[in-house]
């Protein structure tokens, strides 16, 4: 990553001084589908109920003067450990003596700092979400060859492969997936698929105008994340880049319209112990004010069924 070595850097010329360019990544999703729980311990462990006593039906017909059936739930622990995660920069003091006001020093280094923090904790939760053995057996397939949606040959059913992993994942907790991810690769594909034009016709006025896929798609939320990150070598002769979420599709049920409980089964849960804080201090062997955004959590698969998996939905 290319850093500021030489103070006068910062200085930009003079018919320049309305602008500076700066790079964003694309949409983060992490906190949509990793809802983050406040904790007070970074190490600690959280409770699972047993899902067969949830799902298993006893009898419930008591006969006169008989006594009920006793229903008992079964109850396990899964530990958590947070870590703490940060990246600091710092502001030497010929940097802010010859930089202009436009780049704003210390707001837009910080910023670009906690971004790439964010965009490190997306890579952790699509990894955690996407990595196939993370998943039961029963909530994950893999597409290769013609079975992948962007082949030439293919000649099966975007649709009809949503609705296998919808069914097997009301099958294993009894409620549907409400929000699906679709990389922005994956959502490209998916949009120009013939029959999914012809529904979403009907539901998207401005389709034509828009051209994306729509908020709600098959009764759920659509995601559809945009980061990426260079994965070449630093110093490389070409710049290589990567979706983070990849090319899989991912579904879950999620938690509608309020914040995640403790007994909610959703996928992934995020345990932070402490909130985003930003530290400042000052070097003076360096001549240098440095500035340092962190945060404590961990992100944990705390439920492998509560969705579906479809590897290598695109070559």
């Amino acid at each position: 990553m290319g850093v500021i070595s030489n103070p006068g850097s910062v200085h930009v010329n003079a018919a320049l001084t309305n602008f500076a360019i700066g790079y964003r990544n694309g949409k983060l999703i992490a906190n949509d589908v990793c809802p983050v729980m406040k904790v007070a311990k970074e190490s600690d462990v959280y409770y699972v109920w047993d899902r067969s006593n949830t799902y298993r039906l006893p009898v419930d017909l008591r006969a006169d003067g008989a006594a009920s059936n006793d229903v008992e739930f079964g109850l396990s622990t899964s530990p958590y450990s947070a870590q703490e995660y940060a990246l600091k920069t710092k502001i030497t003091d010929r940097q802010r003596d010859n930089a202009d006001s436009v780049l704003r020093l210390e707001q837009s280094k910080t910023r670009m700092v906690q971004d790439l923090v964010m965009t490190r904790r997306e890579k952790r939760v699509a990894t955690l979400l996407t990595t196939l053995n993370n998943w039961d057996s029963a909530a994950r397939t893999t597409l290769s060859g013609t079975g992948q949606w962007n082949n030439a040959s293919f000649a099966g059913s975007i649709e009809e492969d949503i609705d296998t992993g919808k069914e097997a994942a009301r099958s294993l907790i009894g409620m549907e997936p409400n929000t699906i991810i679709i990389p922005a690769a994956v959502a490209k594909v998916m949009k120009r698929d013939a029959t999914i034009r012809e529904l979403i016709k009907y539901t998207q006025n401005d389709l034509l105008v828009n051209g994306d896929l729509p908020p709600t798609l098959w009764n759920m939320r659509v995601l559809i994340p945009g980061a990426v990150e260079i994965t070449s070598e630093e110093g490389a002769a070409t710049t290589v880049t990567a979706d983070i979420w990849g090319k899989h599709v991912t579904m879950l049920w999620l938690p509608e319209g309020r914040e995640v409980t403790n007994e909610d089964p959703v996928a992934c849960k995020t345990f932070r112990a402490r909130d985003w804080m930003v530290k400042q201090w000052r070097n003076e062997e360096l001549s240098s004010t440095f500035y340092e955004p962190s945060f404590v959590e961990d992100a944990v698969l705390t439920s492998n069924i509560s969705g579906y998996l479809i590897r290598s939905a695109i070559a």
